[in-house]
């Protein structure tokens, strides 16, 4: 499956870099499962989730404090940069 293989790069390509922090970006919901399941400490925003703890979120690793976050590229383009 082309999830698998996809997701199977990436684990890969983080755990190579365990400083660094990643934007991981997904387009379906069985690849944002996938990624969960692959790196559990994966955090991560989708659509129906509260908006105050999806912004949380986005303020937390903005601000170094998540170093791994999976989103949807159209929930991520949903905060106003300028006031984070």
């Amino acid at each position: 499956d082309s999830i698998d293989k996809r997701v199977e790069e990436m684990r890969r390509i983080v755990e190579a870099s365990p400083e660094d922090s990643f934007l991981l970006w997904h387009d379906l919901e069985n690849e944002r499962h996938a990624i969960k399941k692959a790196l559990p400490d994966v955090v991560d925003i989708y659509g129906s989730m509260d908006y105050d703890l999806r912004e949380q979120r986005v303020i937390d690793f903005s601000n170094g404090k998540i170093r791994l976050f999976a989103t949807f590229p159209r929930t991520w383009s949903d905060f106003d940069w300028q006031y984070l």
